[in-house]
């Protein structure tokens, strides 16, 4: 019985020459991310956020289409749902630049404070949303259509404006942004996948 086999069986370690060690770790760590069919390297959620964060800092990106165009440039395979989500989960938020066009950039204090707001408010107040044609209709709780437009506006400045009655917000989104995208970003904070 070969000793590695019999180190196993026993409970004990087998032994392997230091170099065999060395290149298997190589060739693990080398074939970690790679696409099982042999593809170009798979990135992970980490890697992909934080090239998001680098690329928010050194570009000026307005859109979502423009921050998944930037992750094809550097090599990361990018599709709009999964740009949403980490921008969703990275907290990025949308201030003007000395143009006075709404660029994405990394959260101040206060913006972390005003999105954890909304995010408590929606999954406390919102019963459902979806896009209407240009707008996002958000259903609530009998009475807190108000409070949630109150902290919608407040966070994002994704959003033209509000209109809220007695359980139904209907949410404007600023030109450059399809309903379907900003109803996408709520249903992340609301699905806690923030």
């Amino acid at each position: 019985m070969p000793r590695t086999r019999r180190a196993r069986l026993h409970g004990g370690r087998a032994h392997h020459p230091p170099d065999a060690a060395a290149r298997h770790h190589r060739r693990r760590d080398r074939d970690r991310h790679r696409d099982p069919e042999g593809g170009p390297a798979v990135t992970t959620k980490f890697e992909r956020q934080g090239t998001i964060l680098q690329l928010v800092q050194e570009r000026e990106l307005a859109t979502q289409q423009e921050v998944a165009q930037a992750l094809r440039d550097a090599g990361y395979p990018a599709v709009q749902t999964t740009v949403s989500r980490d921008i969703a989960q990275l907290g990025l938020v949308k201030v003007r630049n000395a143009e006075g066009k709404l660029v994405y950039a990394l959260p101040g204090a206060d913006d972390i404070d005003r999105l954890n707001e909304l995010i408590t408010a929606l999954r406390r107040w919102a019963v459902s949303l979806e896009p209407a044609g240009a707008l996002v209709v958000i259903k609530t709780v009998n009475g807190y259509a108000t409070p949630l437009a109150d902290a919608i506006d407040a966070a994002t400045t994704d959003v033209a404006g509000t209109i809220a009655g007695e359980n139904t917000i209907f949410v404007a989104p600023r030109d450059g942004l399809a309903a379907a995208e900003l109803a996408e970003q709520f249903r992340h904070h609301l699905e806690g996948d923030n």
